[in-house]
């Protein structure tokens, strides 16, 4: 595979096309599940001309098709959220949260995604509302799949430093960056790096970053390999003792061979 142009983001235009564009190149080099261009049809009671949500659908279908649905780790399947006017497209697997979409907002284009959480207090399964996730399915798309990268060379989960020169910084350090609603995006050739708020705590900003293959380590820049010394979650080449307190260890040591099939997570 060619490790050089690989970037996925510089098409975004602010449009809800580029997009979903972008997020089929992600799933694609990241994920190794190539979108098919057809169309998607939706179960029974679920129609919608929802350009984001048939996106949606037609993604989970292609994951599941190719047994990729660990992309999401999560249960995918359209049904009514109970006692609630939303449909829950998103379950998550331990049975206790549920990503949906008011059904209001059912066949808007690019509809925000709230979460129902459940009460354990209840004699009988009923979820609470737990407000607002993601302020678009295309950004929940693209953050929720972020957590579950697990064909990465290395990968890291931190927290994002709260200082306009760092961001600056790393600005200057990508040679892509965008938006995709409130996700800040960062891209040179096999890397990248997502910064984004926590739907629960507000106050808080994440970082995650992402090394494709064991070449492209090089185009991570130290903006980011400085931050993971500060603490967080780690898998791959970043969670192993040769990089660790030591972003930049011999790079004879990063290669390949030490690549496991499913990623082990160290806490520092």
């Amino acid at each position: 595979m060619q490790l050089t142009g690989n970037t996925c983001f510089e098409c975004l235009d602010g449009s809800l096309a580029s997009e979903w564009a972008a997020i089929q190149k992600y799933f694609s080099f990241w994920h190794d599940c190539p979108i098919p261009a057809n169309s998607t049809s939706l179960p029974t009671g679920f129609s919608t001309n929802s350009v984001s949500v048939r996106e949606w659908t037609k993604l989970v279908q292609t994951l599941q098709d190719s047994e990729l649905a660990g992309a999401l780790r999560d249960y995918a399947k359209l049904e009514n959220v109970p006692r609630h006017d939303a449909i829950g497209f998103l379950w998550q697997c331990e049975g206790d949260f549920i990503w949906a979409i008011e059904r209001e907002h059912w066949h808007e284009h690019n509809p925000e995604v709230v979460g129902f959480i459940l009460d354990y207090h209840a004699s009988e399964t009923t979820f609470l509302p737990a407000g607002l996730v993601a302020g678009s399915l295309s950004e929940f798309a693209l953050i929720h799949s972020s957590h579950f990268m697990y064909r990465t060379f290395a990968s890291a989960t931190v927290s994002a430093p709260n200082s306009q020169a760092w961001l600056q910084e790393m600005t200057s350090s990508f040679s892509v960056v965008k938006h995709l609603g409130g996700i800040q995006i960062f891209e040179n050739s096999g890397v990248i790096a997502l910064i984004s708020t926590d739907p629960f705590e507000p106050d808080s900003r994440h970082l995650k970053v992402a090394v494709r293959h064991a070449e492209s380590l090089a185009n991570c820049p130290d903006a980011c390999l400085g931050v993971l010394k500060n603490g967080g979650s780690f898998a791959g080449y970043f969670g192993e003792d040769s990089f660790r307190g030591s972003p930049q260890a011999a790079p004879e040591k990063a290669t390949n061979k030490g690549i496991q099939t499913k990623p082990f997570w160290k806490f520092w």
